[in-house]
């Protein structure tokens, strides 16, 4: 299965590669100050992902949010100050991602 990317752009890792094994309550994903895109991987279950500022109280729910399914993963560009939140929309969902520059 190939990277859906909409740029074709050399990236440089900014981060470790990491797993969250456990998306029951949401997960924020910070990006590092180098970074200004992430490679995303999503198994087992559905997640639900919003695009917020670092400050702002929305979260997603089982509900609302972008749809990403199992399998699928993808390349995000993200700018300054904001963050990625994520939630399960049923139990055993995992991620694994890199933040890249």
């Amino acid at each position: 299965m190939a990277w859906e990317s909409y740029n074709n752009i050399a990236i440089a890792p900014a981060s470790p590669h990491l797993t969250v094994s456990s998306l029951i309550g949401h997960v924020v994903l910070t990006p590092p100050e180098n970074a200004n895109r992430i490679l995303l991987q999503v198994f087992t279950q559905n997640i639900r992902l919003v695009f917020t500022e670092a400050t702002s109280p929305f979260v997603p729910t089982a509900s609302v949010g972008f749809q990403f399914a199992a399998g699928s993963r993808f390349d995000l560009a993200i700018a300054d100050n904001f963050v990625i939140k994520i939630i399960e929309e049923a139990a055993s969902a995992s991620i694994q991602y890199q933040w890249v520059q």
